[in-house]
């Protein structure tokens, strides 16, 4: 039997040739069988090999966990959550803000000694309560910890005027989102007394310690006259005849001291003389960040015409003999120094040395600095007694105000008031050099209190919060 060829169509030609049929074909040696698979046998495909790129299956990370896979819910850290400091409170206001997840919060505030202070939780958005206290500046608790609900308030008594710090977290975790919240302080007895934040550092200049000459007070009765009107005043003592950036350093050690016990974590230096440009070398050149107000009395920033006679800078010049024996004779009198002292003494308030300190000294940004100047007349200038509030010099510095008012203009017998003028220049009091600080010689006129002055001035650094 011999296969014939097929006449179906092409389409049709593959089901034909899946059909199953035997044939022969005869020839005369050999016969040819012919098997064709039918479409009902399955086709086996040929193996497949993995493609050595493709990646390998990765799970999603946005599928739910299997139900045997426990849950992890949010959580704080163990252990107290951390209160940085946030702004500060003044005195009868208030400020709101919010918590960042597990943590609470640190404010500082300020009142008057012997004064009761309120705070109060004006809001609060968390379910549980608030745990508020408040600490003074060396950690001791004052007041509370008290749980505290939205409207509630706690009362401190404060034992010394300035800072103290106020506490809040919550007693309930918040590992998912910030607390909103408000606070406010006022006081609600022994409201009156004055204060400032910080604490106020009197700076003495040279030949002064805490005491003058180690016998009476530099600041006279300045120091129990703040604290009678409220404020914190401080009157500690350096080297006496020392260069500025010795007397610095001491100074330095004066304020981690104080801060150490708690007094105050900053400072107000009010300088008087050489203590002014102490101050100054100690906030720009030390770099000492707890100073946050400088303000100078009479102090020389330009140095003095006096201090360039003693030492001999204006030898020479024709007519001065005179004048240099007289600033001999003021810094032998008036600062206890001989002639063999003066010159490494009395350098740095020298003209030129004022002009190179002033070049190497900027004032620090943020550092408020303020300044007075003085002004006295000599006995016999009546033109000036008359516009200055009948001011005379003290004995010591009859001559010298003599000189510097023709050398300088108005002084008050060792600074020139031109001298004297750094910063926020706030005015000339009527009074010499040593007037200033209360050491009045009882011959000579002394119209200006001092013990009120250095009060104002506690007031004025106050009002503008410092």
């Amino acid at each position: 039997m011999t296969a014939r060829p097929t006449n179906a169509p092409w389409g049709l030609r593959p089901l034909l040739l899946l059909s199953v049929g035997v044939g022969c074909a005869v020839g005369p040696s050999e016969a040819t069988i012919f098997v064709v698979k039918s479409a009902s046998d399955p086709v086996e495909p040929d193996p497949v090999e993995p493609d050595p790129l493709e990646p390998d299956p990765v799970e999603d990370p946005l599928e739910p966990p299997a139900d045997d896979e426990p849950v992890e819910e949010p959580a704080c850290p163990e252990g107290p959550a951390p209160v940085p400091e946030g702004a500060y409170i003044p005195l009868d206001t208030g400020l709101a803000q919010d918590l960042a997840p597990c943590a609470g919060a640190t404010h500082a505030t300020a009142g008057p000694r012997d004064a009761t202070l309120v705070v109060a939780l004006d809001d609060w958005d968390a379910p549980d309560a608030a745990e508020v206290w408040v600490e003074d500046l060396t950690g001791a608790v004052l007041a509370g910890p008290a749980s505290l609900h939205a409207g509630d308030a706690l009362e401190v008594d404060l034992v010394q005027s300035g800072e103290v710090l106020v506490r809040v977290v919550p007693e309930g975790p918040e590992p998912e989102r910030s607390v909103a919240y408000g606070l406010s302080v006022g006081c609600v007895a022994g409201c009156d007394l004055g204060f400032t934040r910080h604490p106020i550092v009197l700076m003495h200049g040279m030949a002064g310690s805490d005491a003058w000459l180690g016998v009476i007070d530099y600041f006279v009765d300045v120091e129990a006259t703040l604290d009678e009107a409220g404020f914190l005043g401080i009157a500690p003592g350096v080297d006496a005849f020392h260069s500025v950036d010795s007397r610095a350093a001491q100074w330095q050690a004066h304020l981690d001291a104080l801060e150490a016990d708690g007094i105050g974590r900053r400072f107000l230096l009010v300088g008087h003389s050489q203590g002014g440009l102490d101050a100054r070398y100690l906030a720009s050149v030390l770099g000492d960040t707890r100073v946050a107000a400088i303000v100078t009395v009479g102090t020389p920033h330009r140095g003095t015409p006096v201090a360039d006679l003693g030492v001999g800078l204006l030898d020479g010049v024709p007519g001065l003999g005179w004048a240099t024996d007289a600033a001999i004779d003021v810094f032998a009198l008036f600062l206890g120094l001989g002639e063999a002292e003066l010159t490494a003494q009395v350098t740095d308030l020298t003209t030129p040395a004022a002009e190179a300190f002033n070049a190497a000294v900027p004032d620090v940004p943020g550092v408020y600095m303020a300044s007075w100047a003085g002004r006295t007349c000599a006995r016999i200038d009546w033109r000036c007694r008359v516009g200055n509030d009948n001011e005379i010099a003290d004995t010591v510095f009859d001559l010298t105000t003599l000189l510097l008012d023709e050398l300088a203009g108005d002084n008050d017998g060792l600074v020139p008031v031109d001298s004297a003028v750094w910063g926020d220049f706030q005015g000339v009091l009527p009074a010499d050099h040593i007037d200033q600080v209360g050491l009045t010689d009882p011959l000579t006129t002394a119209p200006l209190d001092h013990r009120a002055f250095y009060v104002d001035e506690a007031w004025r650094l106050a009002e503008r919060g410092l």
